[in-house]
């Protein structure tokens, strides 16, 4: 009976495992030149595709022409513009003549008696410093502030309109009063003064007095009329 050379077999196991290692030792080897050389291939189709971008862009950058000499005269233009309004809010002149005088407006004046500047209330804010109302003392910042109106905005006024006057002042501090504002935010004195004088008796014609806007049309309106058409009463018995 034949038995197998158990050392022979054990060579013959030895050497095949040996053989796999190096069939795999091998087949490692490749796959790493692989990798490498794919790794490689693709920076350089990411370099070819950035060098293709770039010099499309500067193609693309070179077809417009830029105005450097217009960009900087705009530039020029939009800093003035910055400074006048600037010149505008440090002001302590007339806000209302400013603006008419930018515009070239032949209308300008030295006083409008509307503004915060022209009404003395102009709100001073310095560094390191709360907000105060120049003019006014303490004691008097909650008063309505004293107007100052050019004379030849001023209508004139007959004694009857006088005592009309009056009672559009007692009107306007009361509503001043319900709304908790100065009295001027709700008319002011030359508004109050041109009712007194033209008397107009409905919506139409009191939205032609200068400082009545639809707004305060709509809001003080009818409570103005009701005074303007009890003199027209008054007058007619």
């Amino acid at each position: 009976m034949y038995l197998p050379d158990p050392s022979r077999a054990a060579r013959t196991h030895a050497g095949s495992v040996e053989a796999f290692e190096a069939m795999l030792r091998r087949s490692r080897e490749e796959i790493r030149e692989l990798a490498l050389a794919a790794s490689t291939a693709r920076e350089q189709e990411k370099s070819r595709v950035a060098r293709e971008l770039h010099d499309e862009l500067g193609q693309a950058l070179t077809a417009f022409k830029i105005d450097w000499t217009a960009i900087d005269r705009r530039r020029r233009a939009d800093m003035q513009k910055l400074e006048s309004m600037q010149q505008y809010a440090y002001t302590k002149g007339c806000r209302r003549g400013f603006v008419l005088r930018y515009f070239g407006d032949p209308a300008a004046r030295t006083t409008c008696g509307g503004c915060d500047n022209c009404l003395d209330v102009r709100v001073d804010v310095e560094a390191g410093a709360a907000p105060s109302l120049r003019g006014q003392s303490k004691s008097k910042r909650g008063a309505t502030p004293k107007r100052e109106i050019a004379p030849e905005d001023m209508p004139v006024l007959s004694g009857a309109d006088e005592a009309l006057l009056a009672r559009l002042r007692d009107l306007r501090r009361n509503i001043a009063r319900e709304d908790q504002v100065p009295a001027y935010v709700v008319f002011p004195d030359r508004t109050l003064a041109e009712m007194a004088v033209k008397k107009p008796t409905n919506a139409a014609s009191l939205g032609k007095i200068r400082g009545v806007g639809p707004v305060k049309l709509d809001k003080y309106g009818e409570r103005f009329l009701e005074v303007l058409r009890s003199v027209d009463e008054t007058e007619a018995a």
